[in-house]
């Protein structure tokens, strides 16, 4: 009787652990399959870089890149500044990439009466156009903000990335 318990207890453990790696690769398989992955520099401007990371987050260095975002996603341009944080998150469903970036307003001129510690959360649509080896182009669809529809609508933003070595 104990040897019987004992061979359904090994081949219960057996299966279980067999179950368990093969997860594991599946998942290590889908997570390499985007090619969206990893780090890309803006276009002409090879230290300003956005990683993609496979956690669906996004670290953003200091440059180019970040200006044009922080630029955009200010909608306030008479009255505030932000500074865009460099941490955010992205979701990329079929030939879209969306891109959660959060920034910190501070008063500029006369008059700027939010405090210095308000965020604001930007959720910046954009088309993935022009995909190579080597590269990929994402031109803005739209851009909204808590208190608003598609902001900034009028404006174009185009960023070609390229694959950092």
């Amino acid at each position: 009787m104990k040897s019987i318990i004992y061979s359904v207890l090994l081949l219960l453990f057996v299966v279980g652990a067999g179950c368990g790696s093969s997860k594991k690769v599946a998942d290590q398989a889908s997570t390499a399959a985007s090619p969206y992955f990893g780090t890309w520099a803006l276009d002409g401007s090879p230290n300003s870089t956005i990683q993609f990371l496979a956690s669906g987050d996004v670290v953003i260095s200091q440059g180019d890149l970040m200006t044009n975002l922080n630029r955009f996603q200010n909608t306030s341009r008479t009255r505030y500044m932000t500074r865009l944080k460099n941490e955010g998150s992205f979701t990329i469903a079929g030939d879209q990439l969306t891109l959660h970036v959060m920034a910190d307003w501070t008063g500029r001129g006369t008059g700027a009466t939010r405090a210095a510690d308000k965020s604001v959360e930007s959720t910046i649509v954009f088309a993935i156009k022009d995909v190579s080896p080597g590269g990929f182009t994402l031109e803005k669809v739209s851009m909204s903000q808590p208190d608003g529809g598609n902001m900034n609508a009028d404006e174009a933003l185009s960023l070609k990335l390229v694959k950092k070595m």
